[in-house]
């Protein structure tokens, strides 16, 4: 470095690296030298030499205190220098290690999830254990906070020190956290896996029964109209009347079979809400199915679809149905609570009643509307 002579510890004691870049010429016993010019002839390849003592972990993405479904995480090593030696032999990289801990709350006593995995090569938590969220999940840490820490050994050999001025290992491999001056580490909240909803639906005319909400009956005279989008409301409306059958099921992670999963719903009617609710019973396994059916007598009168303003020729009904975990700490209270977890994707039915006598009638008005007459006139 132009100073003294001869490589001083002290240049790299403070966990710096120091990077020695040297090129040699060759000579032969008659005294001919490779040249160092371009017209000289070649030097030989030149030797770098790589003299580390910090080893230091970057774990990312840095998403500490917050909730993930999936683990994205991936490391590599920080090194001191923006510059990755090159090493001769493909087997001399860095090599990682990590292992987990589980609390019931984000700044609480972190506890062991089982030890610490194999030595890998590789960078990403997805190619060394690709279903870990799911098993994690199984095994009872969904909704737990979980911390992950990463350390890893170069290839000089040099250890990456437990982050000591963060997290306090306890003598029973318990973990606290008291700082955080490394990037080695992470908590993050597992949620439970995907909540999700369904629905299906089918719209009829009930010709029979024009004081009772009754199920489809076609041999009764009911007109099924199936899983429409649109409907025609009759001239007489009273009778018969347009009424609709909802099923809704849910799908639920491992994590959630057997948990009091419950739905609420809420019927729009133009863009506001007409009436809403919870379903009358829980759900304990994917794939159970429960019905709601339309119109039906609310204490406060007749939930229907008879509603036809003057002028107008269609009505909008949407029909929202989401699925959450009833985990209130006292017993579940069939409603949805903030920190409950939720299907963030709610279910829908979209349909539409019209004025006219039949569909057929309503698509060709409103394609007839779709088209403007161009009037041609000479002065």
């Amino acid at each position: 470095d132009g100073g003294t002579p001869g490589v001083g510890y002290g240049k790299v004691a403070s966990g710096s690296v120091l990077h020695m870049g040297m090129q040699f010429v060759g000579e032969d016993e008659a005294g001919n030298v490779t040249g160092l010019g371009f017209d000289e002839g070649d030097a030989l390849d030149p030797l770098h030499v790589w003299w580390m003592t910090r080893a230091e972990t970057a774990l990312l993405p840095n998403i500490d205190g917050e909730e993930v479904g999936v683990l994205p995480f991936y490391w590599y090593l920080d090194r001191a220098t923006a510059e990755d030696p090159e090493a001769q032999d493909l087997e001399a990289r860095p090599w990682f290690i990590y292992r987990l801990w589980a609390s019931d709350d984000f700044t609480g006593i972190y506890s062991p999830v089982g030890v610490w995995s194999a030595w890998t090569l590789e960078t990403q938590l997805a190619d060394v254990e690709p279903n870990l969220a799911e098993t994690l999940r199984q095994s009872g840490y969904g909704d737990s906070w979980i911390l992950m820490v990463v350390l890893a050994a170069d290839e000089s050999g040099n250890y990456e020190l437990w982050p000591a001025a963060d997290l306090t290992l306890g003598a029973g491999g318990e973990v606290e956290v008291i700082d955080r001056t490394r990037k080695n580490w992470v908590r993050f909240k597992l949620s439970s896996g995907e909540l999700d909803t369904t629905i299906a639906h089918e719209l009829w005319h009930n010709g029979d029964a024009p004081d009772a909400y009754e199920t489809l009956r076609v041999t009764d005279g009911d007109i099924n109209f199936g899983a429409a989008g649109v409907v025609a409301r009759p001239v007489n409306y009273s009778d018969p009347r347009v009424e609709g059958l909802f099923r809704i099921g849910v799908v639920l992670p491992a994590s959630l079979e057997n948990r009091d999963i419950a739905v609420r719903w809420s019927l729009q009617r133009e863009g506001e809400v007409l009436a809403e609710g919870v379903l009358p019973d829980y759900y304990y396994t994917s794939g159970e199915i429960q019905t709601l059916q339309l119109p039906y007598e609310d204490p406060m009168g007749v939930i229907d679809f008879d509603y036809m303003p003057d002028g107008r020729n269609e009505v909008s009904y949407v029909l929202n149905t989401q699925a959450f975990w009833d985990n209130d700490p006292v017993g579940g209270n069939f409603a949805w609570d903030p920190g409950e977890r939720i299907d963030t994707t709610p279910a829908s039915v979209f349909f539409k009643v019209v004025r006219d006598a039949n569909v057929g009638d309503y698509i060709g008005r409103e394609r007839q509307r779709g088209k403007q007459q161009i009037i041609l006139r000479e002065e």
